[in-house]
């Protein structure tokens, strides 16, 4: 998703740091967890899942990865049908996530965050078959960690 990668385009994992010769790519999958109108713009607060993921001896290894709220404000240019991400906050490691979410996510949603994120979303395996195609790898090849 090209949102996802315009949230966190500079990134370098482990993988591309330590083991760049398995060619490591990020892969990312994102939820809309609400929405609203703000403006002339869209707000959406959302949940992406990032992974890298590389590949050595026809297995994918699985480098730095994190699952993240975000909250974004997406503009419409005139005359086009695209929308441009023109402001970002992403949640906060540690004490403050909390209150983040509470501050940026509607109570149901907030719910819903916290739900996915204990594992209740099936994002990881699907970026793993992205991930498979991508480094031309057969859909059973297993998954390692670096």
């Amino acid at each position: 998703m090209d949102l996802v990668r315009a949230l966190d385009a500079d990134k370098a994992g482990y993988l591309a740091t330590v083991e760049p010769e398995t060619e490591p790519q990020w892969f990312c999958r994102a939820e809309i967890i609400e929405h609203s109108t703000s403006g002339a713009g869209v707000r959406a607060g959302l949940l992406a899942h990032c992974q890298e993921y590389g590949a050595r001896d026809g297995t994918l290894v699985r480098g730095t990865g994190e699952v993240v709220p975000w909250t974004v404000l997406l503009d419409k240019r005139s005359g086009s049908a695209y929308y441009r991400v023109v402001e970002k906050e992403r949640a906060p490691d540690g004490e403050g996530y909390t209150r983040w979410l509470g501050r940026n996510f509607s109570d149901h949603s907030v719910r819903k965050v916290l739900r996915l994120t204990s594992g209740d979303w099936d994002a990881e395996s699907r970026l793993e078959d992205e991930a498979r195609r991508h480094h031309r790898l057969a859909t059973d090849s297993p998954v390692a960690d670096a």
